[in-house]
């Protein structure tokens, strides 16, 4: 009977008057949605679980680098594929594709647009997050295969009691997308269901929901770009950036008053640290950008006596050095004459190739007047 009952609630309209306009608008009742326990985002939920993600709680809160999905950028260069890994077997479990690449400048991030693959590298999602209340997700179908394993389609919680009514599969996920635009400047969403049916709600009246604001659906990217592990550094993951991304449900079991929300995490991708030798600069014990300097094993006395344990590629031709080691051979360390520096070079340089006869320099033109 309850959800009889609190259904209309939900497609219900009244004239509500919107702080900032003139006159009122014909919303949705955001309350009566949140409370019904058979809302579309709810039954989406029932469905898929955790399906493509893990449950994010207070231990995974505890302990958030290591809370799953878990997986790691193939290179911090380009930020395009992040490769999930099952954390007891060590196989992979998924990809991450970012369908458009984040920029380090970006950080820390506020948008994203990716497709999660699961153990089979076919997709399960789709995600779009363009703030905390305008994202998309579309789950797509999956029937469990008896090869897998572990399995790749039956969720991971406990409990396989359904609450939307239309005898939910443990074995299987129907999917279908979700997704919530708010208006700029505006505190005005449209929710649209994966039946199409969609709702025009007033996010600031939830604020009288007796709790139930909590169940609100809202999206989380919480990003870091990693920083600079210096070369005598052994443990470099101090030095990690990250992009997770959570969204969060009301449970899909039980009754809603007085209900925590459920948050699921849908990955969460280690950025590798910035090598020195990669970044552009000159910096620490190189010679010139991104070249030189101690070996690996070598302690300089500029170093504190720490032991370098990445080194830099060696100088090419035309770069400066401090002295031979610095070269990349067999190119050697010598002084230019014409800018007095040391810099390497190669002894026996490429031809350049015969050239036509040289034509007389032209005039030098005569300076502007003052």
């Amino acid at each position: 009977m309850l959800a009889v009952v609190s259904l209309p609630l939900a497609l219900a309209t009244a004239a509500v008057f919107v702080p900032g306009c003139g006159s009122s608008e014909e919303l949705n009742d955001i309350c009566g949605w949140l409370r019904d326990p058979q809302n579309c985002y709810r039954n989406l939920f029932d469905d898929v679980r955790t399906r493509c993600g893990a449950v994010f709680d207070e231990a995974s809160a505890a302990d958030v680098k290591n809370s799953g999905p878990v997986g790691r950028f193939v290179q911090r260069s380009t930020l395009d594929t992040c490769v999930l890994q099952d954390p007891v077997s060590g196989q992979v479990a998924g990809q991450v594709q970012f369908d458009t690449t984040p920029a380090f400048e970006q950080f820390p991030l506020t948008t994203l647009q990716v497709t999660r693959l699961d153990a089979r590298s076919e997709p399960c999602s789709s995600i779009v997050v363009t703030s905390p209340y305008t994202f998309s997700i579309d789950f797509r179908p999956c029937t469990e295969d008896p090869t897998d394993i572990p399995p790749v389609c039956q969720d991971a919680l406990d409990g396989a009691g359904s609450v939307s009514g239309v005898g939910r599969d443990p074995e299987a996920v129907t999917g279908g997308a979700f997704s919530i635009v708010q208006q700029e400047g505006r505190a005005i969403y449209t929710t649209t269901c994966p039946s199409g049916e969609a709702f025009r709600f007033n996010r600031l009246e939830s604020a009288k929901c007796d709790g139930y604001e909590r169940l609100l659906p809202r999206a989380e990217i919480d990003s870091y770009a990693g920083a600079t592990a210096a070369p005598w550094e052994t443990d470099t993951a101090p030095f990690d950036g990250w992009i997770r991304l959570r969204l969060t449900y009301p449970p899909y079991e039980g009754d809603l008053e007085g209900a925590e929300p459920t948050v699921i995490q849908y990955f969460n991708c280690a950025i590798p640290f910035q090598n020195p030798c990669a970044d552009g600069l000159k910096n620490f014990f190189e010679t010139d950008v991104d070249c030189g300097g101690p070996r690996t094993g070598e302690s300089p006395a500029s170093s504190g006596g720490r032991e370098i344990r990445r080194e830099c590629p060696r100088c090419e031709s035309g770069q400066i050095c401090a002295d031979d080691s610095d070269c990349l051979a067999p190119a050697t360390c010598v002084t230019d004459p014409a800018s007095g520096f040391l810099r390497c070079t190669d002894p026996n340089p490429p031809a350049s190739g015969a050239g036509g006869d040289a034509g007389g320099g032209g005039a030098g033109g005569a300076g502007g007047s003052n």
